[in-house]
């Protein structure tokens, strides 16, 4: 477990639920990636409920386009319901989670707050 008040956020272990998984298997991990396992330009997925997506898992890609202190930029598409879900390389190591989407003129950014090992 993981919990960070400044940021309002914890990150919790759940025991895997056999049946479902064996439904829907979740082709990542709990691990956490490292920092050299990082760079700019690198696939991940985000996993979440946005508001869009129904009352099932949805899941969307994108690079990482960048970092800004603990936050992680991304170009995956992010909607409100994302947040607080998972952000996954594609080597499969847990990045961190996904928190907000900053707007430009014409697209936007999602931000994902990086988890890092105590």
């Amino acid at each position: 477990t993981f919990v960070n008040k400044d940021k309002d956020i914890a990150v919790l272990h759940l025991v895997k639920n056999e049946e479902y998984y064996k439904k829907y298997p979740f082709p990542f991990t709990s691990s956490l990636c490292k920092d050299s396992d990082l760079k700019m330009g690198d696939k991940l997925i985000i996993a979440g409920y946005p508001a869009i997506g129904g009352f099932s898992m949805t899941l969307t890609d994108g690079i990482i386009s960048g970092f800004d202190g603990d936050y992680i930029k991304t170009s995956a598409k992010l909607e409100h319901g994302n947040s607080g879900g998972g952000a996954y390389h594609y080597s499969g190591c847990f990045i961190g989670i996904p928190t907000s989407v900053s707007a430009g003129s014409l697209e936007s950014l999602g931000r994902i707050f990086r988890i890092k090992s105590p």
